[in-house]
This record gives structure tokens, C-alpha cells and sequence, in this order.
């Protein structure tokens, strides 16, 4: 939730808070208070393109963006592919469906994910 009040909050208690955004109205809010980082919510609703696109009608820079909800492994090449700058997740690291409790932790694709993944310096 992009919070002007919490993110003052947060910053007077020396906390980085990462707000929730999806429309352009809410990242250019969020840029406009001074948010470095946004969460890109729920990833899976907006679509892949979706960072990318706002750039021409926003403007540079936009705020490093972590995509999450509902994202898997599989999908982290892509969305950083396509823009972003960090994915987050979550149930689907159980392997299970999202409203069940979760599972033991699926290794094997978070394996074959990091062995995926650019080397940066």
C-alpha cells in the first residue's frame, strides 16, 4: 500500500518501506515521495510488460522494482528480462497450490534457477 504518512514513519524510524504499486498513478506517487524501491503488485495481474511500458509515459528514472505475487522460478529470467529488478517469491517455492499450507521447499527448480542466473559483479 503506497502510504505517504507510513513512509515518513518508516524513515523517521530509519526503516526502508517498499510500498505496493500496479497503476502509473502509483509509481509516479511513490516516485514523487521519494521511494526508491517499489514492489510491483500482484506481477502476475499487470503482465510481464507491464514496467516496461510505463517508462515512456513516466519517464526516467522509475524506482528499482521488485516484481511479486503469484510469481514461480520459471518466471523470474523472464520478468527480469522484461525490466524489472528483482522477483520476489513466495508459496509457489512449496511447490503447492498458493491457498494450501506450504509445503516442504522445492529445491530442484530454485536449483536449476540459480544456476540460470547472470553472474553480476
Amino acid at each position: 500500500m503506497l502510504d505517504g504518512a507510513l513512509l515518513a514513519r518508516s524513515a523517521a524510524a530509519g526503516f526502508t518501506l517498499v510500498p505496493g504499486v500496479m497503476t502509473p498513478t502509483e509509481v509516479n506517487r511513490a516516485r514523487a515521495l521519494g521511494c526508491a524501491i517499489v514492489k510491483l503488485f500482484p506481477a502476475t495481474t499487470v503482465g510481464i510488460g507491464h514496467w516496461r511500458r510505463l517508462r515512456d509515459p513516466l519517464g526516467a528514472p522509475l524506482p528499482f522494482c521488485i516484481a511479486a505475487g503469484g510469481l514461480k522460478p520459471s518466471d523470474v529470467l523472464p520478468w527480469l528480462e522484461a525490466g524489472v529488478d528483482a522477483v520476489a517469491l513466495g508459496a509457489s517455492l512449496g511447490g503447492g497450490d498458493q491457498g494450501a499450507a506450504m509445503a516442504p521447499l522445492a529445491a530442484e527448480p530454485l536449483r536449476q534457477l540459480l544456476a540460470a542466473l547472470p553472474t553480476r559483479p
